[in-house]
């Protein structure tokens, strides 16, 4: 699977909720850094840490590939959502790496949510 492909899952999953195919698309000794301080320690541990969409509402998430080097990958995005009554908004840039059958084997995070009004 090439990395277009690997985004077009992670959103249509991100916006269906659905945290099994979310975590599907990592190996089981992915190394996923949630922000440069936070390392999540196993696939277990991201599953949990995804159940956070589950009340996340009207999700828009965009992507642009930035930088492509074999099978790394540096990515931007733009993300808002309703969670109660408020829209939340950030950006930020996924660091990327899949493996030859396509799952992601390294996935370094790093964003800031957007003031809004």
């Amino acid at each position: 699977m090439n990395i277009e492909k690997w985004l077009d899952i992670f959103h249509a999953a991100w916006k269906n909720h659905d945290i099994e195919k979310v975590t599907s698309l990592f190996t089981d000794g992915v190394e996923y850094w949630e922000n440069p301080h936070y390392r999540i320690a196993d696939i277990n541990q991201i599953h949990k840490e995804w159940q956070a969409i589950q009340s996340q509402k009207d999700i828009k998430v965009s992507t642009k590939l930035f930088a492509s080097s074999d099978n790394r990958h540096t990515v931007t995005w733009e993300l808002s959502y309703r969670q109660g009554n408020e829209t939340k908004q950030s950006g930020g840039v996924y660091l990327i790496k899949l493996n030859d059958e396509g799952l992601c084997d390294y996935f370094y995070y790093v964003g800031e949510a957007k003031e809004t009004k």
